[in-house]
């Protein structure tokens, strides 16, 4: 209810109630139950009362000193803590300009900006090797969960549901599934959260197949499953959540004989010495793009980057920057798809996706140009040497051995009889059940070997 100024009338509690009873909830407050217990709180992070502004600066100055600098952090999978080149954080960072970026919607009006978001475009081109890429997702969770309903929407079997549009809407409902996604429990956990919650309410399938306790990789005859219904995608990691390098031309192989596709989840600098997606035959690989230089703020500002065989052209979420000539025959950029609910009829559009990290991707396409391939190469050796440095110093420590015994890139599950929580590496217990003296350790290029080795001297004095 609007008032006759500006702004919004509070709704209430009679009111709240009753829209609360017409979504089928008994009160207000069961629209937070997803949420976990311990994620709840009983007041504010500042408190009730009103606070000035320089109040809250010294608040926040406070909190932050609270923050451990004196040791390295060998936390990593997915978001790690990559050199930030200054050059980009001055030329694009701090470039306000860019921070409301939102949606340019006189797009030929902005050309710099788009010729930024097209740079970035053929940037993840050239690194995926695979025909197009949109100008950027929310982060490599929505991007993976976007891939799959893409290919979803252009399934061959009889049962699928050809349109996007119509999936949303929730087909026939999850207890009458129309296609199954087969995911390989190596994928990052968060990753395979949120595509449990895009997939809750549209009748696809997922089933999680479970990784060699071994090797640590997910074996291409794992995914020969017997499934309720056709299988209409796989999702398979390189490396995975543990740092293990998986055989994704075999696994990729198996999705053909399926008449599946193929979702390819990478890391973006290990493409540099690894198989590109489109080398082992993916249909659409996806990637959290902070490792392109992205700094970590507390949490990383992420990017979902997406490219794709040129089939799944028309069916690609977010938007893509084109390359044209104007009435001058200059050359010009413009938004060529967008293919979302505002430009056209709800149920034709590809993606709820209204949006791009637009400051994000250009920085990520800078990154890409400023190292180009041998610099990415050498970044991945740097990593690689700290990982070898740290086997090597852990060899004759009893107690803490490697997890897995496949090659392992950017980082390693270890397993210890001796609890490490207290140490800047990541519990792998919190993902896995039976993995509560598990621990996974990332290196990359920022990582000393002084670093490597204060780590060494922190696990064997336990």
């Amino acid at each position: 209810m609007k008032s006759a100024g500006t702004g919004f009338v509070p709704h209430s509690d009679e009111e709240m109630l009753s829209m609360a009873r017409h979504i089928g909830l008994d009160r207000p407050e069961d629209v937070f139950s997803k949420i976990p217990p311990d994620l709840l709180v009983d007041q504010p992070p500042l408190g009730r009362s009103q606070m000035s502004q320089d109040a809250v600066l010294r608040l926040a100055a406070g909190r932050a000193a609270r923050t451990r600098l004196d040791r390295p952090s060998f936390l990593g999978a997915g978001f790690y803590d990559r050199f930030v080149p200054p050059a980009l954080i001055e030329s694009i960072l701090r470039r306000t300009d860019y921070y409301s970026a939102y949606t340019p919607y006189q797009a030929e009006a902005s050309q710099g900006l788009l010729r930024g978001l097209f740079e970035y475009q053929q940037g993840i081109c050239a690194l995926t090797g695979l025909d197009v890429a949109n100008a950027s997702l929310y982060d490599g969770a929505t991007a993976l969960a976007e891939a799959v309903l893409c290919v979803f929407s252009l399934s061959d079997h009889p049962a699928g549901v050809r349109d996007a549009g119509a999936a949303r809407t929730g087909g026939r409902g999850a207890a009458d599934p129309a296609g199954t996604v087969l995911v390989s429990s190596a994928v990052h956990p968060y990753y395979r959260a949120v595509l449990k919650t895009y997939l809750a309410d549209i009748p696809i399938r997922i089933v999680e197949v479970p990784f060699c306790s071994e090797a640590g990789q997910t074996l291409p005859a794992a995914f020969r499953v017997k499934t309720e219904s056709p299988v209409v995608a796989i999702v398979a990691q390189n490396p995975n959540l543990f740092g293990i390098v998986e055989d994704m031309k075999s696994i990729a192989g198996v999705a053909a004989d399926l008449g599946a596709g193929f979702v390819h989840v990478f890391e973006p600098t290990s493409l540099s010495i690894l198989a590109s997606p489109a080398e082992v035959g993916a249909d659409i690989a996806v990637a959290e793009g902070q490792s392109l230089g992205l700094p970590l703020y507390y949490g990383g500002l992420a990017l979902g980057v997406f490219a794709a065989g040129e089939k799944y052209l028309r069916r690609m979420p977010g938007r893509i920057v084109g390359q044209s000539v104007d009435a001058d025959g200059l050359q010009a950029y413009c938004l060529t798809l967008q293919t979302r609910e505002q430009h056209i009829r709800r149920e034709k559009a590809t993606s709820n996706i209204c949006t791009n990290h637009t400051l994000c991707a250009i920085f990520a396409g800078a990154y890409l140009r400023l190292l180009g391939f041998d610099g990415l190469q050498s970044v991945v050796e740097t990593a690689a040497a700290r990982l070898e440095q740290f086997v090597d110093g852990i060899r004759d420590c009893s107690f803490v051995k490697p997890l897995f015994r496949s090659t392992a890139l950017f980082e390693i599950a270890v397993r210890s009889d001796k609890p490490m929580d207290h140490l800047p590496v990541l519990p792998l217990g919190r993902f896995y059940p039976g993995m509560d003296r598990s621990y996974l350790v990332s290196f990359t290029e920022r990582r000393t070997p002084q670093d490597v080795d204060w780590l060494i001297r922190e696990i064997k004095s336990l």
